[in-house]
């Protein structure tokens, strides 16, 4: 069986700078399980290496996509397993790094994922679907198909109950078959795993020390750029719920200080200007 380390454990807990460490002491390379990081521009939230670090050490999955494109574990899965092989094949050793537990147990483990999914024909249906006649509908449905899966999902877990009826639709599967699979703890390499864990009060404080010196970055004045997603989200919920607004996101929300300053600003009776985000009473 091929080797393999994984190094795992919470966020901030210091998992990057171990595995730096690691692998240059075993001529190895870093490949990132961490579900954010294999997107494209969104690199101080997610505490992407350092392009100094690149260069000391080889990462791998990193900067896949663009946060606009669809990204499924499976294709993760595929992808790891293939930079796993490329690495061995150099007498280097693969080292798994990341705090995703999906993407750490989708290498590690013998699991299987219903393939090729994605934007699929059927979940354009089951959406519109669920536009039309509710999530509910949808939710008996899967009752009746699958009772043990609808078991473990809720009902108002539309997204859910869409993935398990497509899965059941294409692949002629249960999706609690897919389910079972991962009561199996059988990992498909020679695995040793190594979990970093610090005091509670430690890892709070190196959490609270890692956002200071994210802000210190920049992070907030990357904000904006994500404005026009929320913008792009907000009008495909209305189209796929035929609702004429959008829930607000957090984002937008007013806090009790900034609304109170809102109504200190407000204009006299009979202007239109100084609204505030916060709605009137009707």
């Amino acid at each position: 069986m091929q080797k393999l380390l994984a190094i795992v454990g919470p966020t901030a807990v210091g998992k990057s700078a171990v595995a730096l460490e690691v692998a240059k002491r075993l001529n190895g390379e870093i490949i990132s399980a961490d579900s954010m990081q294999v997107y494209l521009g969104m690199d101080i939230g997610t505490a992407k290496p350092s392009l100094q670090e690149l260069k000391e050490v080889k990462h791998h999955l990193i900067n896949l996509v663009i946060p606009s494109q669809d990204f499924s574990v499976a294709e993760y899965q595929k992808l790891a397993r293939e930079a796993i092989n490329e690495i061995e094949s150099r007498a280097r050793y693969p080292i798994l790094v990341g705090g995703s537990g999906l993407y750490i147990r989708a290498v590690i483990d013998d699991l299987k994922f219903p393939q090729g999914l994605l934007g699929s024909p059927v979940r354009l249906e089951l959406e519109k679907e669920a536009a039309l006649k509710g999530g509910e509908a949808l939710y008996f449905e899967l009752k009746r198909l699958d009772p043990e899966a609808a078991k473990k999902i809720h009902p108002r877990n539309v997204r859910r109950v869409i993935r398990a009826l497509e899965v059941i639709k294409v692949t002629g599967r249960l999706f609690s078959d897919f389910q079972k699979e991962w009561e199996k703890r059988e990992s498909v390499y020679a695995l040793t795993m190594v979990g970093l864990d610090v005091p509670r009060d430690e890892l709070f404080t190196k959490i609270e020390q890692r956002i200071e010196r994210q802000l210190e970055e920049g992070l907030r004045r990357r904000q904006p750029l994500q404005r026009p997603i929320l913008r792009r989200r907000s009008s495909e919920w209305c189209r796929r719920t035929r609702s004429p607004r959008p829930p607000r996101p957090i984002c937008c929300r007013s806090s009790s200080r900034s609304a109170s300053s809102a109504r200190r600003r407000r204009s006299p009776k009979g202007s239109r200007g100084g609204r505030s985000c916060r709605s009137s009473k009707a």
